[in-house]
């Protein structure tokens, strides 16, 4: 998926926009696409103010932890 798409979903899942279902398939189309289960996270409870291509940023910097 492109960068451009990428920022479009999470412009609209930031505005609300889209159906409850839309809204969740959209969240389960990043989570694939970037491997990052914190997605959700990113988009509706940290900082506000971060623009969507600081969301997508820190998505791709995301790194599951091995033990």
């Amino acid at each position: 998926m492109s960068d451009e798409k990428l920022l479009r979903l999470i412009s609209l899942l930031r505005s609300g926009k889209g159906s409850d279902q839309e809204a969740s398939q959209w969240i389960e189309s990043l989570k694939v696409e970037l491997r990052c289960p914190r997605i959700s996270d990113l988009i509706f409870h940290d900082n506000e103010n971060e623009s969507p291509e600081d969301i997508l940023r820190k998505a791709r910097e995301y790194r599951l932890i091995q033990l």
